[in-house]
């Protein structure tokens, strides 16, 4: 705790400020999601013959893995191992998008409206994805999460910032004042 601060920063805004960043932890699994889900299994069943991830091009017969990712339900390899890396990038292309979305629709609509919004969006593109039966709809489902994702951290950082006096804004550390 720092002692030498006292005032503007009482028992409410310390409630608010646990309250709004115990919101971001589901937020950040949710951005992990094409992490864990788009990894590339160790091993692959070629025709019953196991091979590793760098013999499996030679396939010619069936190619299935006991490993449960995007990788493996879609058989993303070869010619065709970029999709899942892409699919991160549409992600964070949503999250670009959602930002400068978001201020806007924020000042429009205000602030409360858009933040339960973009928690609504983000939701929806987390039970979609998991709902997702090829790499497309996949892609567009992630683009929504992202936008909701980025917005709805936005809006957090920006009740934070209503909410506390403006000397107080820069509380990130207990430095002495000069």
């Amino acid at each position: 705790m720092c002692p030498h601060f006292t005032g503007g920063f009482g028992a409410f805004q310390f409630l608010s400020l646990v309250l709004l960043l115990v919101l971001e932890i589901p937020s950040a699994f949710v951005s992990f999601t094409p992490v864990f889900v788009g990894g590339m299994p160790k091993y692959w069943l070629c025709d019953n013959q196991t091979m590793t991830k760098d013999e499996i091009c030679s396939c010619n017969g069936t190619l299935t893995s006991n490993s449960e990712s995007i990788v493996a339900e879609w058989q993303l390899v070869c010619s065709s191992a970029w999709v899942s890396d892409f699919i991160t990038s549409v992600q964070m292309f949503g999250m670009f998008f959602g930002n400068l979305v978001a201020c806007k629709l924020s000042d429009w609509y205000g602030r409360r409206f858009v933040f339960l919004g973009t928690a609504l969006i983000m939701a929806t593109g987390q039970v979609l994805s998991a709902a997702a039966v090829d790499p497309y709809f996949y892609s567009f489902c992630r683009f929504l999460t992202g936008v909701g994702l980025s917005g709805n951290l936005l809006m957090s950082l920006t009740f934070l910032k209503i909410i506390t006096r403006t000397k107080e804004i820069g509380r990130a550390s207990c430095r002495e004042r000069v």
